[in-house]
């Protein structure tokens, strides 16, 4: 353990152990070894974060990868994300933890719901009232649905008669959003600056997760439905009151009659299609991938077929932001991408 002194991502990667614990391939003593590794060394959790969700970027089930190729790989994806301009922070809430940090996550969530002090954004009113000078409100009256990028990376497909503000800049301590009608948000991870979605009589909060929000004006019910992570729900009028806590595939309903706020599990009412994608690919043929992600946020990509025709992706993209996506993904075919106007167009020389 003393070897990961300034807990680098690259040393991690180099590690055979930790590419094994990784991919769910390590013998009983080494997993105890990487479980206690992350109960003392607690600050490698931005290195371990890092290197795990490159590692995860190249899983291929049905192919035996050499710790070679995957040294090389990775190598190849940290020069290509530095050379796109994305930070290493980046990296730092990328993947999905195994499962001690899912339940040292989880439970760390929990206390900070529990003891901090929840303040909610501003009263829809009030956002308003302010959005001119300080917000920037868009809505979307159309019948498709749009793809709104938040000041922080974070996204939110906003639907139909829908309509959602927020800062030009976030705070530094908090993030504020107003939605009336529905959006699908993935909120990029950050414990430091939680996201607050206000929706008249409802405020969820979150630190990193995808969920939908139902709350159009007309409708009796507001609904917070849960593809990933963890997120609280709360009535406004009862801000010190202990929010509901929503895990995957259950559903926070407020009654707006009899202002009660209850959670339902699965089996869930129709879900969306963006609800159900996976975003996962096994040497997905990159036409398939951008056909996936134009249904699913909207949007248009531009890229030349015939030259990519040979590009295919494996990669686990789960619930990040839109953008980040791409960046995994332009990182993965070696291409960069372009987005401007809502119209993506991705720079390539091709596969071999």
């Amino acid at each position: 353990m003393d070897s990961y002194n300034h807990f680098n991502a690259e040393e991690f990667l180099e590690n055979p152990s930790f590419r094994a614990w990784v991919y769910g391939k390590s013998s009983p003593a080494e997993t105890d070894y990487w479980k206690r590794f992350l109960r003392e060394y607690p600050q490698a959790e931005e290195a371990i974060l890092e290197a795990k969700s490159i590692l995860l970027t190249l899983v291929e089930p049905e192919v035996i990868m050499s710790d070679e190729y995957i040294r090389q790989r990775s190598r190849r994806i940290l020069e290509k994300t530095s050379s796109l301009g994305v930070k290493r922070s980046f990296w730092r809430w990328g993947g999905s933890m195994a499962a001690i940090l899912v339940l040292t996550a989880g439970l760390g969530g929990w206390l900070i719901w529990k003891n901090q002090a929840i303040r909610p954004p501003l009263p829809v009113t009030q956002a308003k009232a302010v959005v001119k000078e300080h917000w920037n409100e868009i809505i979307n009256e159309s019948q498709q649905s749009r793809l709104v990028l938040l000041p922080d990376g974070s996204s939110a497909v906003l639907q139909s008669q829908s309509r959602i503000a927020f800062p030009k800049k976030f705070d530094a301590t908090k993030r504020e959003v107003v939605l009336v009608g529905e959006a699908f948000f993935e909120v990029k991870k950050n414990a430091k600056q939680p996201f607050f979605v206000e929706t008249n009589e409802v405020i969820t909060r979150v630190t990193g997760t995808s969920f939908t929000i139902r709350a159009f004006e007309s409708a009796k019910q507001v609904k917070v439905t849960v593809k990933t992570g963890t997120v609280a729900v709360f009535k406004k009028a009862q801000q010190e009151v202990s929010p509901q806590v929503v895990r995957p595939n259950q559903q926070a309903t407020f009654e707006r009659q009899n202002q009660t706020l209850s959670i339902s599990g699965s089996p869930l009412p129709e879900l969306t299609v963006l609800e159900k994608e996976p975003f996962t690919f096994t040497r997905t043929p990159i036409s398939e991938v951008f056909r996936i992600l134009e249904k699913n946020y909207g949007v248009k990509i531009n890229y030349d077929s015939e030259l990519m025709r040979h590009c295919t992706l494996s990669a686990e993209l789960g619930d990040k932001p839109v953008l980040e996506k791409l960046t995994l993904i332009c990182a993965g075919i070696e291409s960069t991408y372009e987005y401007q106007d809502g119209k993506i167009t991705i720079h390539s020389k091709g596969c071999h």
